[in-house]
């Protein structure tokens, strides 16, 4: 089930056409959870795509799924730094948030 959500929510991040992408996934139980993120971010490792929990909520996941090279490399753009400065984002430098 995980990996089916994953592929049809995250094909595109997975083939590398996109920095990112999130999807929710409701789980049984905590310890499978923390496996599943576990195995998965050792099987796509070598690949350059990390999964992230951003949110628990009860027996729901919002997962991102991404790829940490290419995300520096998009922050890294001036235009994305104005982007976020204007959002209200202080730091000039997204990038040191990834380290």
């Amino acid at each position: 089930m995980f990996e089916e959500t994953l592929i049809k929510h995250c094909s595109p991040t997975l083939a590398g056409l996109k920095t990112g992408s999130m999807f929710v996934f409701r789980f049984c139980g905590e310890e499978s959870l923390a496996g599943l993120m576990r195995d998965y971010n050792s099987r796509l490792a070598d690949k350059g795509v990390r999964l992230t929990l951003l949110r628990k909520r009860g027996q729901s996941a919002l997962v991102y799924v991404y790829r940490p090279e290419k995300l520096k490399s998009d922050l890294q753009d001036e235009t994305a730094g104005d982007i976020l400065f204007q959002s209200g984002y202080r730091d000039r430098d997204p990038v040191s948030c990834l380290k």
